[in-house]
């Protein structure tokens, strides 16, 4: 089905580098696609989600002054491998498979296959961690350029230089007379940070560094009641702040490359994180503040701009969505549904009850085999978050996803305050089943699971997440029908291990053979 479009005038934007809507398009031509995601960037974080930084995010803020924010968009994983796998699947974690390494399950057909198949042209930039490339399939992959370091500090950092590359991907595209799928990835405000102590390191080596245009210092920041407010701690804020004010500036380097294209009148743009924050307790995490995300849609001529919904999303529904506006048949076994009725301001559109998060394993991180299984599940609806721990079993203390100041500065401040000394052993061993009133405890500070008060919602929760399980064929199934039976547990724990063994050695195959 072809999606048909008004016209608006091109107007100015707060002097921001968003794409404006505006000139004729051919009611039958199809829309172009932009998939706009930064790196690690906490929902709250841009200041049209109130952040009390000024100017933190104009870019991202203008954005949502033209398009429709979400409020409660949920990603299903809050690592990048499995996460950016869902948006490209419409598939959760357990159904795409790409758990334990960025590797799909074989079988697994991404959305870039049936767009190439209606004549579009597709191209992927910045950060990647998708895999295997050649089932994409994608018309141009760019990870890194001549004459900037691959690994550390990558192009996608940088607003000028992203800004020309997405430019000139888009002119390419123009030329080949098709429609373009285009996922933008830029990479802050993920660690290496943009002021933070590995730069001078990168610097001596002899690296290009991106610019850095504003700082944002300890004093400045917010500090999230899920975390201490610990010196060290406002530290490593004010480089993420940092990072995610230049995160911005490249997304407006996105946003002005589209505009200046000529096409932003005929291009679906979606604009999201691919998980929480970088600190304890949120990414690589099953928490709130591990799986809520930013995320703005913008549709031209879409109805009522400048809106929030207020409902939950999850980030199954954007390969749906992508593919209904390209007038591509939805293949019928995603886990999400697309939300362009949202943006057409149609009254079709089935609101969801919960969205279902998950969590696997940490895979591999810089050549490093993490080799452990740490799988949770969980259920977030309007008002509560329910989750369950399989491997916590009060000895396991997690390996760390990767090394962490602000780890360390709770580790020496737990020998001295009690709060700190719970929480650090909450975030090391976790508890098997937790609890939340989101409502009123977004932070996710207070356990329910013991109050009586709240059994019915406890047992009300398991029912609607086991029935979820059930449906999708999930492997942790019998697992959570038998909590606390420690055999069962093993044996799930066991099999998730051997499922990464496999992986891990198709990876490895399929590395060699190509």
């Amino acid at each position: 089905m072809n999606i048909r479009i008004s016209m608006m005038m091109l107007t100015g934007l707060l002097g921001c580098c968003l794409p404006a809507q505006g000139g004729a398009r051919t009611p039958d031509a199809p829309l172009n696609i932009l998939l706009v995601t930064v790196d690690d960037m906490n929902w709250d974080t841009p200041g049209c989600y109130g952040n009390p930084i000024p100017n933190i995010t104009p870019n991202i803020d203008a954005l949502a002054e033209r398009g429709l924010r979400f409020g409660n968009a949920y990603v299903t994983h809050s690592i990048c491998g499995p996460s950016r796998a869902t948006m490209l699947t419409g598939l959760l974690p357990s159904h795409h498979g790409a758990t334990g390494s960025c590797f799909l399950t074989p079988g697994i057909v991404p959305i870039t296959v049936p767009l190439k198949a209606a004549g579009y042209y597709t191209g992927i930039y910045g950060k990647d961690h998708i895999a295997p490339l050649d089932v994409y399939d994608w018309d141009e992959h760019v990870h890194h350029i001549d004459g900037l370091p691959e690994k550390q500090i990558t192009f996608s950092r940088h607003p000028d230089v992203f800004g020309r590359e997405i430019a000139g991907f888009i002119e390419r595209a123009k030329k080949t007379g098709k429609p373009f799928f285009l996922m933008a990835n830029p990479e802050d405000p993920h660690r290496p940070f943009a002021n933070g102590p590995k730069i001078p390191e990168f610097i001596a080596e002899g690296k290009v560094v991106p610019p850095v245009t504003r700082i944002i210092g300890p004093d400045e920041v917010p500090v999230p009641d899920f975390l201490p407010d610990l010196p060290e701690v406002r530290r490593e804020l004010g480089y993420y702040y940092t990072s995610a004010f230049r995160g911005d500036q490249v997304v407006g380097k996105v946003f002005q490359a589209l505009e200046e294209s000529g096409v932003a009148d005929r291009t679906l743009v979606i604009f999201l994180s691919d998980n929480g924050m970088p600190f304890p307790m949120a990414k690589g995490e099953t928490y709130l503040n591990s799986n809520r995300v930013p995320m703005i849609a913008m549709l031209p001529g879409m109805a009522a701009p400048g809106g929030t919904y207020k409902g939950l999303l999850s980030s199954t529904d954007i390969a749906p969505t992508i593919l209904e506006a390209a007038g591509v048949p939805d293949p019928g076994n995603l886990d999400g549904w697309s939300f362009l009725p949202l943006l057409k301001g149609s009254d079709s559109y089935r609101e969801r009850d919960f969205v279902v998060n998950e969590f696997h394993m940490h895979g591999k991180i810089g050549g490093r085999q993490f080799d452990t299984p740490y799988p949770i599940r969980c259920i977030q609806t309007k008002q509560f978050r329910y989750l369950v721990t399989f491997w916590s079993d009060g000895e396991t203390n997690r390996e760390l996803y990767v090394p962490d100041p602000c780890d360390d500065a709770m580790a020496i401040a737990s020998k001295t305050n009690h709060t700190i000394a719970v929480r650090y052993e909450l975030f090391h061993h976790r508890v098997r089943e937790e609890l939340f009133d989101t409502a009123k405890d977004p932070q996710c500070l207070q356990n329910l699971i013991g109050n009586p008060e709240y059994a019915a919602a406890r047992q009300r929760l398991r029912e609607r997440l086991a029935d979820d399980m059930l449906q999708r064929g999930d492997s942790a199934l019998e697992a959570f029908l038998n909590l606390y039976d420690d055999e069962k547990r093993r044996e799930f724990l066991q099999a998730e291990k051997a499922f990464l063994d496999r992986k891990v050695k198709i990876e490895k195959e399929h590395a060699t053979s190509h």
